[in-house]
């Protein structure tokens, strides 16, 4: 398995908080990967699939010049959305994983997506969304 992966941790939502978001910054990606608005969408399509995620729509454009520049895509999961901004040119990709409930597999989307799009560099960052008792306290206020 993949070392960006390895740690289960830091996938896994706190009980506390209503989504996780997970950031993944993909430098030196194989340009190649990332031009074609179909494969790019076939990519995330089994990375929610190999998550247990349960997929409600899916929308990539492809920019001009077509096969050249980047992509920009989302995968609406029941659970929330996974997103991708490309930039070939730079061989750079922005990925956005965000989710909420269910029993998810994300770090089998990750590793999947690494594989697809061979970075030679991955920075990523957690981020707890929504804490549920700062959400109930702000509900309550009269804005």
């Amino acid at each position: 398995m993949n070392q960006f992966v390895r740690e289960q941790e830091f996938y896994h939502r706190k009980p506390n908080f209503l989504g996780h978001h997970v950031i993944l910054e993909f430098y030196g990606c194989n340009s190649n990967s990332m031009t074609d608005p179909d494969i790019v969408k076939s990519v995330f399509r089994q990375a929610a699939k190999l998550a247990n995620c349960t997929i409600v729509m899916e929308e990539y454009k492809a920019f001009e010049p077509y096969g050249e520049a980047g992509v920009s895509g989302m995968t609406i999961i029941a659970e929330s959305h996974f997103s991708i901004h490309s930039w070939p040119e730079h061989q750079y990709a922005a990925i956005d994983l965000f989710y909420c409930g269910g029993d998810l597999n994300i770090p089998k989307a990750v590793e999947y997506l690494i594989e697809h799009f061979e970075p030679k560099h991955v920075e990523q960052h957690a981020y707890e969304r929504g804490f549920d008792n700062l959400c109930k306290i702000f509900s309550d206020k009269k804005l």
